[in-house]
Order: C-alpha cells, then sequence, then structure tokens
C-alpha cells in the first residue's frame, strides 16, 4: 500500500458521491488559470448565487498566511482573486525538518461560504493492524493547541467504529442532536473510507448545519490519500482517477517521467519516486506491500537521510521491464557528483515471497542492467543486499552470486529462511561505517 494525497476537490467529489449524509450546500469546483467562469456558473448555478470561499488546491499549509485565501465572495470577486494570485509562486516552510519548497500555485478550489459558530474535527487513518480515529469539539486552525481535547480511539480490521462509553458526545458538543449528527457522520465516513479505499481522511473542520429541517454535517477543509495499489478495483469507484497530483514543490526528474510511461505501456506495475538525490540507500523492491516496508524500515532505523529513492515493481513484469526499471534506478544511484558525493552506499533487491512472478525471469532484467553499470557502482563503492523467495527464487539467486565477481561489487544473496528486513539492518550498517 502507497498512500497517495489527492486533491481537495478531487476528495469532496468523491465524498459528495459516495457519502449519504451531506446537506445540499456541500460542493466545489475546480479552478485553474484555463478556467473559463462563465461556462463554470452555467454548469453549476450555485456559484451565481452564493457567497464563496477561494484557496488553493495543492497540497500544502499555510494557505492564509500567503493571502491565497478569499472568504464570503461573490463570483465576480472570486474570479479576480483567483486572476491575481494563479501562478505566483510562493515558498513553504516546513517547520519540522527546517526546509522549505517553492512552486507556483496552479489550482483552486471554490465552494459555497458558510458561516458558522463551531468549528470540529475528524480523522481517519489507516495502519498495518487497525484503523484510527480522531474526534474532537474543538477544531480549526487551533487543532493541534487543543490536542488534549481530541479523543482518539482504535477500529479493528473488520469492525466498525463504536463510541467509547466513557466519551460524553452530548455535553461535550452542546446536544443530543449535534452528538447524534457527528456521530452519524463519523460512521458514514467510516464506511466511505474502507469502500473507496483511502489510508487518510481529514476533516478540519467540519461544522454542523441545518438542511431543511435536519441537522447535517458540512466538512469545510479536507484532506485524503488513497491506496494507489487499488486503483486496478476502483477505476469506476474514483471516477476514472489514476494519476496523482505531484507534491508541491516536487518537479519530477526525467527518470520518474521515464518510469511514468513504462508504466503506462505495460501490464505490470513501475513505480519510482526520487526522494533524496543525494541518497545512499537505494530501493528495487517487488512489490507494493514489501515497498512499504523497506522504506519503513529504513526510516525506523534513523535513516530516512539516506533513504535515496521509494518504488516498486510488481505485476510479473518482463526482463526488458526490470532491465529499464533497474537502469534508470541505476542512473540515479550511481551519480558521483557535486549533487551526490557520498562514497559507501547500497543497494536493497528485496521483496516477499512471490506467488506467480518468476523471479529468475525478472533477476535476468536486473542482472543485465547490473553487469553494464559495474564502473559506476564501484566507484560509488556499493555494496548490495539480495533478499528474494517464490518461483525459481534459487537459480535466480545464483545467478545474482555469479555476477558479483563480474561487477567487482560485494553481494550478499538471502532467501526466503532470511526475514525480508534482516538486509535492510545490514545496509544500514554498512553506511555507518563510512
Amino acid at each position: 500500500m502507497a498512500r497517495k494525497k489527492i486533491r481537495e476537490c478531487t476528495a469532496k467529489s468523491l465524498l459528495k458521491k459516495h457519502h449519504a449524509f451531506l446537506p445540499a450546500a456541500f460542493g466545489s469546483v475546480q479552478i485553474t488559470a484555463e478556467t473559463n467562469w462563465e461556462q463554470l456558473i452555467a454548469q453549476h448555478p450555485w456559484l451565481g448565487t452564493s457567497r464563496l470561499v477561494v484557496k488553493p488546491d495543492m497540497l500544502f499549509g499555510q494557505r492564509g498566511k500567503h493571502d491565497l485565501v478569499g472568504l464570503n465572495l461573490t463570483a465576480a470577486e472570486a474570479e479576480q482573486f483567483v486572476k491575481e494570485r494563479v501562478g505566483r509562486v510562493i515558498t513553504v516552510e516546513n517547520h519540522g525538518t527546517n526546509t522549505s519548497v517553492t512552486d507556483a500555485v496552479t489550482h483552486f478550489i471554490c465552494e459555497r461560504f458558510v458561516p458558522h459558530t463551531e468549528e470540529y474535527y475528524l480523522s481517519i487513518q489507516s495502519h498495518r493492524e487497525h484503523t484510527a480515529i480522531a474526534l474532537s469539539h474543538k477544531g480549526g486552525i487551533h487543532i493541534e493547541e487543543n490536542w488534549g481535547l481530541v479523543r482518539e480511539f482504535q477500529v479493528e480490521v473488520g469492525d466498525v467504529p463504536v463510541c467509547p462509553s466513557d466519551y460524553d458526545m452530548v455535553s461535550l458538543f452542546g446536544s443530543a442532536a449535534i452528538a447524534e449528527a457527528v456521530w452519524t457522520f463519523v460512521l458514514e465516513s467510516f464506511r466511505v473510507f474502507e469502500k473507496l479505499d483511502f489510508t487518510m481522511m481529514e476533516f478540519n473542520p467540519f461544522v454542523v448545519i441545518d438542511d431543511a429541517g435536519k441537522l447535517l454535517c458540512l466538512p469545510l477543509d479536507m484532506r485524503g490519500e488513497l491506496d494507489d495499489q487499488a486503483v486496478f478495483k476502483n477505476q469506476k469507484l474514483w471516477d476514472g482517477l489514476d494519476q496523482f497530483p505531484r507534491v508541491f514543490g516536487h518537479e519530477n526528474s526525467k527518470e520518474e517521467d521515464f518510469i511514468a510511461s513504462l508504466d503506462a505501456a505495460t501490464g505490470a506495475s513501475l513505480k519510482l519516486t526520487l526522494i533524496n538525490p543525494a541518497g545512499k540507500i537505494w530501493l528495487l523492491v517487488a512489490g507494493g506491500g514489501a515497498s512499504v516496508i523497506f522504506t519503513d524500515t529504513v526510516c525506523d532505523l534513523g535513516h530516512s537521510h539516506d533513504l535515496g529513492n521509494y518504488g516498486e515493481y510488481s505485476g510479473n513484469p518482463s526482463d526488458d521491464d526490470t532491465y529499464q526499471y533497474t537502469r534508470t534506478v541505476l542512473t540515479l544511484a550511481t551519480r558521483l557528483d557535486d549533487v551526490n558525493p557520498n562514497k559507501g552506499r547500497c543497494l536493497l533487491i528485496g521483496g516477499g515471497i512471490a506467488n506467480f512472478t518468476d523471479v529468475k525471469a525478472t533477476f535476468r532484467g536486473i542482472c543485465k542492467a547490473l553487469l553494464e553499470f559495474g564502473e559506476a557502482l564501484r566507484q560509488a563503492g556499493f555494496k548490495i543486499f539480495v533478499r528474494r523467495g517464490g518461483p525459481n527464487y534459487e537459480a535466480a539467486l545464483r545467478m545474482m552470486k555469479e555476477i558479483e565477481a563480474g561487477i567487482g561489487v560485494p553481494i550478499e544473496v538471502f532467501g526466503p529462511e532470511t526475514h525480508m528486513t534482516r538486509i535492510v539492518h545490514l545496509a544500514v550498517d554498512y553506511v555507518d561505517k563510512y
């Protein structure tokens, strides 16, 4: 499972289509520099009769800080607001990592302005063995300051949320009617979360409004992430979504674009994201689940700063698929220049125990690429760690060991008798020596 962020407008569109308890006022449209406002208002007449909110839809925070949020606007004012800001280049600070990213603002979301007094918070997030729900009667911009008021509880796989017996929603939310509306919203949002393979769904804030005499919850701000491994079964449910927006401040490298083009042309799955061009730990992992486990383990061992890439190959790729994929990863991994002067790098060729993928066939493509990059691997001080199981894995591991002398790079090889993440520990020990 790989968590992929989606735009707020996309998340709200999916919610509107599948959620059974949303007010009529819930709805949004996407705005870009190419938007024809006259046509847009004709398609969505409420834009011309409602007061509006306009804000960036670019997967970043601090929107108000950059004067990018317009409140209580007419359609004409909203159009002018966007025209004055679309294409603006801004820098967003990440105080947690003391870094920043710079990019242009290209997408906005426009929706109804909803006057309100109380703001609430809800998040649903999947974990390996359960789903976590966080709910609070004090949401909005001060949620972090009020995190002590957030009630968190777990939902086991296959279960539905049950309100904790000691969580007095009536007194916290002010009335039995509001508490009932909020809990109905929690249950229905959880159902949509599960049905559409969301991995994260956050509403901060959501409000409760009167909708034709019935109290219903209306999300004002929403964040969503989907499991991209579920694309194959959710094309209709996701309204054809199969490409995810790039992260703000991240321009795809030519290598990432190349793998994306290969992925689109093959029946297999080939994914590549460049994380750190100066990384010392590089991944060549079979399977979406295994790729997450390998990445998490590198981070858990305190080496997230050394991780060069994230990605996976799966779905029984051909020899040529794995050859092209491997040589692309190696092109990034073996750079020895001002961008990445570090020596003492490692390559993890790993995965679980395959069910139907011919491991020997995929390793033929990998070995072919490794032989081509022998000199570059030696110059960068590489060591290779391999762990794999599945059909023809013994022949595949022998093949890998046989090329060790040919490329002049040490290779440690392990089969299914060794725990999958053992090679991550070995790799971390290796890079720590440099």
